[in-house]
This record gives C-alpha cells, structure tokens and sequence, in this order.
C-alpha cells in the first residue's frame, strides 16, 4: 500500500510539472495547424489554377420523418393502422473537372449510393454501421470544337443532364447516359438533343429515348430575366419497363414504371402506348431590393396516353363506374426567394406539383415530391439559413395526396403511401456542408 501512494504521489507530480507547457504547446501546435491549413488551402487553390483542374462537392445529413393517418375512403375499408416511419440519412458528393481552353473538359463525380436506386444517391444510416458504397455518379467529356467559336457543345457519358427541367419529370439524382448536343447559334437560343441509352441487350431491342428541346431567354425589361423552353420526348419500348413485361416484350429485365405511378391499359392486352410527351416551361428572375426573386411555370403532356376508366383500368369500376379521368398532365409551379451562400443568408421557396399517372415516364421524376413518383398532388415549402461559412440548414414539408385513387380499387392497405386517401406528410430537416 506504502508503494501505492508513493507512485500516485510521483505520478499527480509529473503531471504537474508537465501539464502547463504541454497545454502551451497544444496551443501553439493548434495555431500551426490552422496556419498550415490556411496555406494548404492557398496551394491547393494556385494548383487547381495552374492545372486548369478543379475539385468539389458536399456533405449532406438528413432527418426524415413521414406520417400518414388512416382514412381509407372512399371504400370505408377498415385496415390496420399505417405506420410512422422516421430514418436518419447521409449523402456525399465529391468530383472534379479538368479543362484544356474553351474546348475540352473531362469530368468525373462520386457519390453514395445502391446503384439500383437511381433518383437517390442518400444513404441511410441502418445495418448495424455498415460501410457504404461510393460510385460512380457522373463520367463525361465535353467538347465545344474551337471549329465553331464554341457555338455547338457535345456531352458524352455519364452526364449532368442538360436539359431545362422541374420535378415532375427529372429527379435532380438522375445522370442520364449517353450524349447531349447543344448548340446556341445566337446568344440567348440554344437547341438540344439527348440520345440517351437506358438499357443494352443482345437483341436489337436496346432501350433509349430521345429528347429535343428548344430554349430562348430574353428580358422583358432591363432587371428581369426570363428564359422559355419546349420540348419533345420520346421513350420506345415503354412495356419492358413494367415490372412483369407482357409477353415478347421484356428486352432484359423490369424496371417496374407501374411501381412509379404508372398504368397500364387493360382495353389494350395490358400495355401502355409508347410516351411522346410535348413540354413547356417559363422562368422569370428578377430582384426587389437585394432580394432576388425566381417563379417557374411547367407543363407536360403525353400525346399517346388513354383516359381512365372502367375499361382500360378494371379497378376503376369497383370505386367509381362513370370515371373517364384524364391521364396525360403534369403541371409544376415554384417561387422561390433568397439566396444562401454564406453564414446569415436566408432563402426559401412554396411549390405545387401535380402529375396524373401516364403524363411523364414516372421511372425518372422527382421521388421525394411523393412517395410513388406518378399519380401525385404535392404541395411543398422549403426555409434555408447560412449557419456558417460553407453549412447551412434547410427544412422542407410536404402534402401528398394520391392524385387519382379511383386506379387501386376497393382493397385499401396500411402502406405508407398505399390506398389510404389521407396524404402523406413528409418533414425533411437537412445540414448541408461544402467540400
């Protein structure tokens, strides 16, 4: 015991004698760290400079809460009770981007993922901390030849997409493949066309499609900027995307559209007529004060859709015999107002979406809007702050109804999101930091 107390003794010494300088130095060696980084960062941004390279990304931290009561109207079923459901998630982004002139640019962007869920490159935080895949989320060369004073662009690859777009028909997760042209003859008018491969097979059945777009932006008056798109899209071979393809017509396995709000026509063998779809969309930027203002007004149509009703969607006929509900719409609206760049900016925007089940091809559109692609009502506000210098906070709420409910008959279930009539409330709460 004598032995004991002799070496605490000299122990609580030694720490004494040594704590002060050491703390001292700890420090000295923070402001060390924090210079060398400073100057780490100024080096890295002179190399970045010399090489014509640069790097970046985010980091984002989601909690995600989803409520729905249970209201299966208009059956008046009575099913058990839906589920709550809440779940933590995270996403990060980091990519890079080399340019040689005005000419040439090789990319490339990683991101979490599953890989199969293509409108989603979150991850959530479950599976007893599991790793979490990164990959690859864009892979592309851009080129503008010099041939043409750099008037006609070429993306190739695993591309952002270029196309003028809102939610109801391309979730901002989406890297199309394949290749975009587009060219601007005159400052202000741009045409694109996107060949886009969706699917190689052994047989001549590849799937694909096709987009064209017309774009013009003018100011009305000196302070306000206005930009005015249509476009065309085209999708063959639409059946093999059903999660069990007719017969003849699977091209290498079912995506499953019809999970994404889609259906199918009954008055034609169980098929869906082939989507060619005609948009318009106006954006207006404008500025009151220092505060800057955006609206966007999106429509879509699908030329080659049917009505729904007892014939082409039997269920119809259980709920409501005399539907012949438009199936062929899709309409977005959005102000959003402010900007956050940095630590006390604020920002935040109120949007409506509607999309009717065979209006867009459902497999590409926004899925956090609703909670099955296609078929949705949506209403939508979303406030954002600077915390910091590269973090902010974001919080966003949705209304979700099922735009037509007539289509799942009189067999209501307890699945978030299912045949309830209720809607669906989504919270989402979101840190956002920058790489």
């Amino acid at each position: 015991m004598k032995r004991f107390w002799m070496f605490a003794l000299l122990l609580a010494g030694s720490l004494a004698v040594l704590t002060v300088p050491t703390l001292a130095n700890a420090a000295e060696d923070m402001d060390d760290i924090n210079a060398g980084m400073g100057q780490l960062s100024q080096r890295v941004g002179a190399v970045e400079k010399i090489l014509g390279f640069k790097l970046g990304g985010d980091m984002r931290f989601r909690e995600e809460y989803f409520m729905q009561d249970q209201d299966n109207k208009p059956t008046g079923a009575i099913t058990a009770g839906i589920s709550d459901r809440n779940r933590v998630r995270v996403r990060l982004r980091f990519g890079g981007e080399r340019a040689w002139g005005d000419s040439v640019k090789v990319g490339f962007r990683l991101a979490t993922g599953v890989g199969t869920d293509i409108t989603s490159t979150n991850q959530t935080l479950t599976g007893d901390f599991q790793l979490k895949p990164i990959l690859v989320d864009r892979a592309y060369i851009t080129w503008a030849p010099s041939l043409f004073e750099n008037k006609i662009k070429f993306e190739m690859g695993k591309i952002a997409n270029p196309i003028t777009k809102s939610p109801i028909n391309w979730d901002d997760d989406v890297n199309p493949e394949g290749v975009a042209f587009t060219a601007e003859p005159i400052a202000g008018s741009r045409l694109r066309a996107c060949y886009w491969s969706t699917r190689e097979n052994s047989t001549n059945k590849d799937a694909f499609f096709y987009n064209v777009q017309l774009e013009q932006s003018f100011k009305p008056v000196s302070d306000v900027d206005c930009l005015f798109a249509v476009g065309y899209q085209y999708v063959p071979y639409i059946n093999a995307y059903l999660k069990t393809p007719p017969a003849g017509e699977s091209i290498g396995g079912a995506a499953g559209v019809d999970l994404a709000g889609m259906v199918v026509n009954a008055a034609a063998a169980g098929k869906m007529p082939e989507p060619h779809i005609v948009d318009g969309i106006l954006t207006v930027k404008y500025k009151m004060g220092d505060v800057p203002f955006a609206w966007t007004l999106h429509g879509c149509y699908n030329l080659d859709s049917f009505n729904i009703n007892p014939l082409t969607v039997p269920a119809v006929a259980v709920v409501n015999p005399t539907s012949n509900a438009s199936n062929a719409l899709a309409m977005f609206a959005q102000v959003a107002v402010g900007k956050v760049a940095t630590g006390g900016d604020w920002a935040g925007s109120l949007e409506f979406g509607y999309i009717e089940p065979n209006a867009v091809f459902g497999y590409y559109s926004d899925s956090d809007s609703g909670v099955g692609f296609n078929n949705n009502v949506w209403l939508k506000g979303v406030a954002e702050v600077g915390l910091e210098e590269g973090l902010s906070f974001k919080l966003g709420q949705y209304a979700v109804w099922r735009q037509n409910y007539d289509v799942f008959g009189n067999t209501p279930n307890a699945t978030l999101g299912g045949t309830s009539h209720a809607p669906v409330f989504r919270t989402q709460a979101d840190f956002v930091a920058k790489l």
